[in-house]
């Protein structure tokens, strides 16, 4: 079992591994340091955990994310993800590389796109224009 360091370590190269190809996650592993690796979500994955701690530490003094991050809804008409939480675009996120079952007119390329706006949607505690755009309390 490794320290907390070491974990936070594990983490921070994983995150910071980027690239490669979005995709299934197609085996299980403890402590991945690089999605690059074929069958380890490429792209996805590593926004898709970086969309986890977002919303998890959204509001907290020091972070971007506005406090309910995870509560704003996605309002782009015609999307199949029109209307949905942040929250509930991690769990399509999560289910597309857990099973490779996407929305309706998504690749994972799209997925990927999306998942990496709604993290850049508040750097520098400003929201980006991807923000103001589409991102609402109420649809």
């Amino acid at each position: 079992m490794g320290t907390p360091s070491s974990g936070l370590a594990t983490l921070r190269a994983f995150l910071h591994s980027g690239g490669g190809n979005s995709g299934v996650i197609s085996g299980q592993y403890l402590n991945p340091t690089n999605a690059k690796v074929a069958g380890r979500g490429g792209n996805l994955a590593t926004q898709t955990a970086a969309l986890t701690i977002n919303i998890r530490l959204s509001g907290l003094a020091g972070t971007d994310m506005p406090a309910g991050f995870g509560n704003l809804r996605y309002c782009r008409a015609n999307d199949a993800l029109n209307g949905k939480t942040v929250n509930e675009i991690l769990i399509e996120a999560n289910k597309a590389l857990g099973s490779g079952i996407l929305p309706n007119g998504y690749s994972f390329k799209i997925m990927n796109g999306l998942t990496e706006s709604l993290n850049t949607a508040f750097e520098g505690c400003k929201p980006s224009a991807f923000a103001k755009t589409y991102l609402k309390t109420i649809c």
